[in-house]
């Protein structure tokens, strides 16, 4: 039942209607038949033919410049098919993210109020964070809820796995929908995290009202992804 939920979220739209493969709904192959007329791989190797006019670039070099234990930044020599020329280009690599939406019986929202140096604001977001080497994205999604929540989350629906920025990073981002979430413990912040636990009633959240109050892009569209899921499928009773 569980595996079942988990896939539902994955195999729906924004809109809610099963995405159509050359293989037919709901199999293994997830890209509609459009995107692979438009050349687009989401993720997968593409069979280059000789008219085919995206092609590889082919890596003259490569080198670490910068290691920690966030990120690691590459810096490739590359040289262009198209043109013979011959670039500099820096890669972020990352691990994957995770982050999930968590709703309560009550039909809640738990989401974190935090600091963010980067832009120097405090930011409201779902619970989020990086997966650990050899986690499953799902269980790093239930790790990073008790951690900064204090909430587990039993019940998991796969939402949906992206790119999250290709041109510069290599990581992706797993977005979960938690269930019937309930609080078990108290928060367990880093050291460099300062977290205040909020959650917001359904019909704020459920709401197109909602979405000024966030400024995080990846928190605004799992939440509007969960919506969506939640006004399709009345079946997971949110």
């Amino acid at each position: 039942m569980q595996e079942r939920a988990e896939r539902s979220g994955a195999d729906r739209c924004c809109c809610g209607s099963i995405i159509l493969t050359e293989d037919g709904p709901g199999k293994s192959e997830k890209i509609p038949r459009f995107f692979k007329r438009a050349g687009v791989n989401r993720g997968v190797q593409m069979s280059v033919s000789a008219g085919y006019p995206f092609r590889h670039w082919s890596v003259a070099s490569s080198r670490t410049v910068l290691a920690n234990r966030v990120l690691k930044v590459r810096k490739d020599t590359c040289v262009i098919p198209a043109s013979g020329c011959v670039l500099e280009y820096f890669v972020l690599e990352l691990a994957d993210w995770v982050n999930v939406v968590p709703v309560t019986s009550a039909r809640e929202l738990v989401m974190v109020r935090q600091y963010r140096h980067a832009t120097r604001g405090v930011t409201l977001e779902i619970p989020a964070g990086s997966v650990k080497e050899n986690e499953v994205p799902a269980d790093a999604a239930r790790r990073e809820l008790l951690e900064e929540t204090g909430y587990a989350a039993e019940n998991l629906i796969h939402l949906g796995t992206w790119e999250c920025n290709p041109a510069l990073q290599t990581n992706r981002l797993h977005t979960f929908l938690g269930v019937d979430v309930e609080k078990v413990a108290e928060p367990a912040a880093e050291l460099d995290e300062r977290l205040e636990v909020t959650t917001v009633p359904q019909a704020h959240w459920l709401s197109d009202r909602i979405d000024s109050a966030f400024s995080h892009y990846f928190s605004s569209y799992a939440i509007e992804l969960a919506r969506a899921h939640v006004r399709a499928d009345r079946a997971c009773r949110i």
